[in-house]
């Protein structure tokens, strides 16, 4: 896996719809953390923006969301992620692209 503390790109980013969670890797001195980033994108006025706020149609989309987070922490920490995994809506969740 790369060292994502010299890496701006993200170690994982799994879509629903306008429902992104970013994970993001962390070298400390107790070794690699991951944390996990949950945003809607939403157009305004023809501009894209991201907000941390839900509504009640997003929770679905924001659960599959975090649970394919959460399985690609799990798996990294057993060591079988692979880096730099993009996963969307239209990719069968556990399926990484």
């Amino acid at each position: 896996m790369n060292d994502q503390s010299t890496s701006n790109k993200p170690a994982a980013v799994f879509r629903y719809g306008n429902i992104k969670a970013t994970v993001w890797g962390n070298q400390t001195e107790h070794g690699l953390r991951y944390s996990i980033k949950l945003t809607r994108s939403y157009n305004k006025d023809g501009q894209w923006s991201d907000t941390d706020s839900f509504g009640r149609g997003d929770l679905f989309k924001a659960i599959e969301a975090l649970r394919d987070a959460g399985r690609f922490v799990l798996s990294a920490k057993s060591g079988s992620a692979s880096s730099d995994v993009q996963a969307s809506a239209s990719t069968p969740p556990g399926q990484y692209n």
